[in-house]
């Protein structure tokens, strides 16, 4: 049965990338700024997304592969294996790193579900350079096996972890795409409530912000993204169930966001969580947060992630995601993100 599926998938797959070059032949890029590598990576993706429900997380775990760092950044970074939190995690260190400089905590997306610091290592590398930091990425456990809340819990070890190693506040930030841009926001939560020191600023690449998928861009940028409704749905259901559903640390949206550092937020203009995202700006901002929300108009869930087919745009959002950081300078206050610019 498994054989017969992923022979179909691949059929599928092959079917789309026909459907596509078709289609852009007599009417032209789906959207604008579109090149034809984007929307065939965009397609196939959205037809190994939507086929995920059908698969154990096991099996998921085994087909997601991800993107590897390439020989640039090899070249630019150093990286190590460590523990965090008692979790196994990678370090991506760029060339000439002290311990005078910014580190990043970084949480990965996929669903709760797939993933690992492995898996994103080019975006966690291409940003950890934006940045000029250290990214400490954390293999936190994933559902079904491990439902919520056992990520929170692994990621507020892990930044316990750096705090008693040392890491100051000022000069610590937490980031992540997807699902893990909703556990950093938990993980804020989580140190505020306990009395932590917080860090200076939250890097949040799309977000997962509600397990309910309600949004109204679920429907409206159906047509474009490559995340899926029913794909959202099967992996909330994995992750959170019943009450947990909306609990404050796994729909981080309604939590109260009082006391949070500043946020940056990065979404695409045609993914199905912009609606979301939107939102969490807006109730932070009511509860006195500094936000910026950058929208990059025609792009899709984590465009950064597609820098092999998209290089303009993923490099110049991670330079933009990267000059939070920067433009901290070695001042001990929280940056200053309310003057930077926003996608054109």
């Amino acid at each position: 049965m498994k054989l017969l599926r992923l022979i179909g998938l691949t059929l599928a797959a092959l079917w789309t990338t026909l459907a596509v070059t078709a289609r852009r032949l007599f009417k032209g890029p789906r959207l604008a700024g579109w090149t034809m590598r984007f929307e065939l990576a965009v397609a196939v993706t959205r037809t190994i997304v939507d086929d995920s429900v059908h698969w154990p997380p096991e099996a998921l775990r085994r087909r997601f592969v991800g993107v590897p760092m390439d020989h640039e950044l090899r070249a630019r970074i150093s990286r190590a294996s460590t523990r965090v939190g008692g979790r196994a995690a990678e370090t991506f260190t760029p060339v000439g790193w002290t311990e005078a400089d910014p580190t990043i905590l970084y949480f990965h997306g996929g669903g709760y579900i797939v993933g690992s610091p492995a898996t994103h290592a080019d975006l966690i590398a291409r940003l950890a350079l934006a940045a000029g930091a250290r990214a400490v990425a954390v293999d936190y456990r994933k559902a079904s096996e491990h439902p919520f809340p056992a990520a929170v819990d692994d990621g507020e070890a892990a930044y316990r972890d750096l705090l008693a190693a040392g890491a100051r506040p000022a000069r610590l930030y937490l980031a992540g795409d997807s699902a893990g841009g909703g556990l950093a926001l938990a993980v804020a939560l989580r140190a505020r409530d306990a009395g932590l020191p917080l860090p200076a600023a939250l890097l949040l690449f799309s977000p997962w912000t509600s397990l309910e998928c309600q949004g109204e861009t679920m429907r409206r940028n159906a047509p474009f993204d490559y995340l899926t409704a029913r794909a959202l749905r099967r992996a909330a259901n994995d992750y959170a169930r019943g009450p947990d559903a909306r609990h404050v640390h796994a729909s981080v949206i309604h939590a109260d966001f009082h006391g949070l550092p500043p946020l940056f937020i990065q979404s695409g203009g045609a993914e199905v969580l912009l609606s979301d995202n939107e939102a969490l700006a807006a109730r932070a901002r009511s509860a006195g947060v500094r936000v910026v929300h950058d929208v990059e108009e025609n792009m899709v869930h984590v465009f950064p992630a597609f820098y092999r087919v998209l290089p303009r745009q993923s490099e110049a959002a991670l330079a933009r995601m990267g000059q939070v950081v920067r433009g901290h300078g070695a001042a001990a206050r929280a940056p200053d993100v309310s003057s930077l610019p926003t996608a054109p």
